[in-house]
């Protein structure tokens, strides 16, 4: 998927199956930007929200489950998804090594495009 084309429009001409990783890998995009001091999370929840609506698709958060732990295997797998894509960047050994490891130690939880797998429709 081309982000300077509507992204909406490009979603719908995605096979069904393609739809969770084409916004998890937005998702994460936009959450390695980081363009906000506070409420980064709770934005994107809104944005993605509104963005698969507008494509034609429910993305309903709250099939996740509503508890801390269901919040907490977001966040994991959220920070799996920001973390990889920040690994090229790092220039550190000692950072390099730090975010190496933990992707090493949260590699076994479940990934945002399964996550949102299960809240797509």
């Amino acid at each position: 998927m081309v982000m300077s084309e509507n992204v909406p429009a490009a979603l719908q001409r995605l096979p069904v199956a393609k739809v969770p990783g084409a916004i998890a890998e937005l998702y994460s995009a936009i959450d390695y930007a980081h363009p906000f001091a506070d409420g980064n999370s709770r934005t994107l929840r809104v944005f993605t929200r509104q963005l698969a609506r507008a494509a034609g698709f429910n993305l309903n958060w709250e099939a996740l489950g509503g508890d801390s732990t269901a919040q907490a295997r977001l966040y994991v797998a959220r920070d799996l998804a920001v973390n990889a894509r920040a690994l090229p960047h790092i220039r550190g050994h000692a950072n390099l090594r730090d975010v190496q490891y933990a992707l090493d130690v949260l590699a076994q939880n479940v990934t945002l495009e399964k996550l949102l797998k299960q809240a797509i429709s």
